[in-house]
């Protein structure tokens, strides 16, 4: 079986594939638990490089409420992916892994050992095992597949018209059982997701939702 997309150790057609990723040192847990200090405390001791694992880090100007070090911390102890993007611009698992990869391969060539830290755990789960190949976004069915607020011109916008998700425009493609189960409900970006890869794909189900 031919498989296409990264290296990926889950998977049979990679099996007896050669794995060329640097080695790294990964510490992960939930946000406030001590994960910068020790990795600083590491960093001092150890020869290693610090690569931040942070689905928030990564946007400049989001240091109140994201734990993001402070300034004299990252000047004494740099972390790689720390304010790369800015906050109108979209970033992925797959965009972290592309760019994890970059760094890792930097640190390595300088003789230092990679140590990934954070706590988002999709981007920790997306370079270990990597990530199913994928068509690219598509602004333009993004748009085409988006939901439109239902709510009566000068209703008050309480907690549930807030959370709540419009149905889907008339003529929007079939979506796949698991996008259409209660657990999608609750989340209008899962479910539009279904109906915006089957238009990408050209075939129902062709892109996984068992996230």
């Amino acid at each position: 079986m031919l498989c296409d997309g990264p290296y990926n150790p889950g998977m049979s057609c990679h099996a007896d594939a050669t794995d060329t990723r640097p080695s790294a040192i990964f510490l992960m847990g939930p946000t406030a638990t001590g994960k910068t200090a020790l990795a600083c405390a590491l960093a001092t001791r150890f020869p290693v490089e610090l690569v931040s694992v942070d689905s928030a880090l990564v946007y400049r100007g989001l240091d109140v409420g994201a734990a993001k070090p402070d300034a004299e911390t990252l000047r004494r102890h740099p972390h790689a992916l720390i304010d790369i993007r800015d906050p109108s611009e979209p970033y992925s698992a797959a965009m972290f892994r592309e760019d994890a990869l970059a760094a890792m391969q930097a640190i390595t060539a300088r003789g230092h050992a990679p140590l990934l830290v954070g706590g988002t755990g999709l981007y920790f789960r997306a370079l270990e095992r990597g990530l199913s190949a994928m068509p690219p976004a598509d602004a333009g069915c993004a748009n085409a597949c988006a939901r439109k607020p239902n709510a009566k011109a000068g209703r008050r916008c309480t907690r549930a018209s807030r959370n709540s998700i419009p149905r889907l425009p008339r003529g929007s493609v079939p979506m796949t059982p698991s996008a259409s189960s209660v657990r999608w409900k609750r989340s209008s970006f899962r479910a539009t997701r279904s109906p915006r890869c089957t238009r990408v794909c050209g075939t129902p189900g062709a892109c996984r939702t068992g996230y």
